[in-house]
């Protein structure tokens, strides 16, 4: 962290880069935690290669704009109110609210929550593939020691529904910072009665999307995004020609399949020469380079090495083994 924030204080751009070091520690730690949810489910998926690849961009594109957006705050209180710069001391301390809460207790949480998540999210593959045999889902109770209330009355209430049903687009478990619940397969009959009797509960921001449905960990409607294209770092960087062409094709934000913020990220990525833990996107294509094709299966044998299904997540996920460091 002292390292970054030094280079913020020597001039780094915060305004138009990606400061490379702190991007990849972001991604390294949301990819870890993505494939230990996934290691989690009962059937994590295992010819799945898109849907890897989805989630493993959305952890890049998430961890992108969690930096920068750390990197905004921190830079914005460079200055003193007549334009001075200040003593490095004097800004360190200045902003030890803003690392303290992006490193610290922000970065903890949006860690444990994307691993609820993407436990979730594998759940729901299988789901997908099971309805024809146990077409409905049951909310299941929470396993928190410390339950909030907001989804008490599904579980108490046994709500169950079936899986194709649209209230799980904007309903799950995890669409609560922490939420620990989960949904069980059943063939049991459904009770959508019991949605009159509960209240229409909103995701928190940043969680209303279903990952298992579009392989986003995150909904890019977290703080940490643009509220639209023109307010984007990458958008600004662009150039005056791709900004009046994306003004005038009147598109709708897509920061997960946007090739403005893939070229942000492949140039952080060749900063520091990371080709293979962090592959980028091309413009127009969903192909990844660098990475990965083929996900190893359960029992897969390479050069007498039986590999396990964390072992093949994490082959997919990063080049090299890691583990999980405190800025």
């Amino acid at each position: 962290m002292s390292a970054f924030m030094r280079k913020v204080y020597n001039g780094f751009d915060t305004g138009g880069d990606i400061e490379p070091a702190a991007w990849r520690e972001a991604l390294r730690l949301m990819n870890e935690a993505t494939v230990d949810g996934l290691s989690r489910s009962d059937v994590p998926p295992t010819h799945e290669e898109e849907f890897y690849r989805e989630l493993k961009h959305s952890n890049e594109v998430f961890a992108a704009f969690k930096v920068h957006s750390m990197g905004e705050k921190m830079a914005a209180k460079l200055t003193t109110p007549d334009g001075k710069l200040k003593p490095f001391r004097q800004w360190a301390e200045d902003v030890r609210g803003i690392s303290s809460h992006y490193v610290g207790s922000w970065l903890r949480t949006e860690y444990d929550t994307a691993v609820l998540r993407a436990h979730a999210a594998a759940d729901w593959r299988r789901f997908e593939r099971d309805k024809d045999i146990m077409p409905n889902l049951r909310w299941m109770p929470t396993t928190s020691p410390e339950p909030e209330s907001t989804h008490r009355l599904y579980w108490q209430k046994k709500l169950t529904l079936p899986v194709d049903l649209p209230f799980w687009e904007k309903h799950h478990p995890g669409d609560r910072w922490n939420c620990k619940c989960m949904l069980e397969q059943t063939d049991e009959p459904a009770n959508p009665g019991v949605l009159e009797d509960v209240e229409d509960i909103k995701p928190q921001r940043g969680l209303e999307n279903n990952p298992g449905k579009d392989g986003h960990t995150f909904n890019d409607t977290h703080p940490y995004f643009p509220a639209k294209c023109s307010q984007c770092f990458a958008y600004k960087k662009s150039g005056f020609k791709n900004r009046m062409k994306n003004l005038f094709a009147n598109k709708a934000k897509e920061c997960y399949n946007c090739c403005l913020i893939d070229n942000a990220m492949k140039e952080a990525a060749d900063n520091v020469k990371i080709s293979k833990d962090v592959p980028p996107h091309n413009c127009g294509t969903t192909t990844i380079k660098g990475i990965k094709t083929t996900i190893l299966l359960v029992g897969t044998t390479i050069k007498g090495k039986n590999y396990s299904i964390e072992e093949s997540l994490l082959s997919f996920f990063f080049s090299s083994s890691s583990s999980m460091a405190i800025w």
